[in-house]
């Protein structure tokens, strides 16, 4: 006896089309199990009221595959929009739409567009006009969905939950930083502030200070290097470690105490002194 349920009667039929439908749209996988169900809950809808409209003016498996057909398109547009072909597609004329189509929201190669539109459209066209106008199309991305299994293992691109604190601290740690700093050029002579401000705020040379202030050049880079060694042991005392003494050292823009250069960085404060470290450098006159 055949079933009484028309679904039951043409559920092989039903399995074609689809199985038709998602070769044609390259469907595989969980993209596939989740058109499968949509076209399945379709076709059970009031009481398989898609199955009762058929007239018999063509096989079943023709109508199908047409009902299958839309139910793809309405199932695409739900996931991704209403497809709309790009304006140089347009210019291009119906062949650039069709071609758009395609390649970029079906996802074909231009082999298998080429096919589609020899067999499924109006349109007489050759390989050659096929390549010219797809060398016209604007590059476009495909959409891709990508399943939960694969969402889990990938990391948020959220900030952590705690990247708020993380920052107040170290924006704690810079100011304290920077005060133990500014102690620490405190404690220097007034002469030895100039030094310091000559050298890395205003970037003059060591013959430069020296003229200026009348001494000689040579001692003043051994007394330039007791001056910054001076500021890495105020740090020290205060509780830093000789690495973040050093660093800080580097981040104000002055050398370190084994007389390297700062590389990448441009020797000097990013303001003046009075302004960053609250101990203004003596004028010179």
């Amino acid at each position: 006896m055949e079933p009484q349920n028309p679904y039951l009667a043409h559920r092989a039929e039903i399995e074609q089309a689809i199985g038709i439908i998602c070769t044609r749209a390259h469907l595989s996988g969980a993209d596939a199990e989740d058109f499968a169900g949509t076209v399945r809950l379709h076709v059970l809808k009031d009481d398989c009221a898609v199955l009762h409209r058929f007239k018999g003016r063509s096989s079943i498996r023709t109508y199908l595959v047409a009902v299958v057909e839309h139910c793809y398109q309405d199932w695409r547009n739900a996931r991704w929009g209403k497809w709309r072909p790009s304006a140089e597609a347009k210019r291009t004329g119906p062949l650039g739409v069709h071609l758009e189509r395609l390649l970029v929201r079906d996802g074909l190669s231009r082999d298998e567009a080429y096919e589609t539109l020899r067999t499924n459209t109006a349109l007489s066209v050759s390989r050659a006009d096929v390549d010219r106008v797809a060398d016209r199309l604007p590059v476009r991305t495909r959409r891709h969905f990508i399943s939960d299994a694969v969402l889990e293992q990938r990391p948020s691109s959220e900030p952590p939950p705690d990247s708020g604190v993380v920052e107040l601290e170290a924006a704690s740690h810079a100011r304290a930083a920077i005060d133990r700093l500014a102690c620490g050029l405190e404690g220097l002579a007034p002469r030895d502030r100039l030094i310091l401000t000559m050298r890395f705020w205003d970037e003059c040379s060591i013959v430069a200070i020296a003229t200026a202030l009348q001494i000689q050049p040579k001692p003043l880079y051994r007394h330039i290097e007791r001056l910054l060694l001076h500021l890495r042991k105020s740090l020290e005392a205060a509780g830093m470690t000789s690495e973040a003494a050093l660093e800080v050292l580097k981040q104000r823009g002055f050398e370190s105490s084994e007389g390297g250069a700062l590389s990448g960085t441009r020797p000097g404060l990013e303001t003046k002194p009075d302004a960053r470290l609250n101990n203004g450098p003596v004028t010179r006159s």
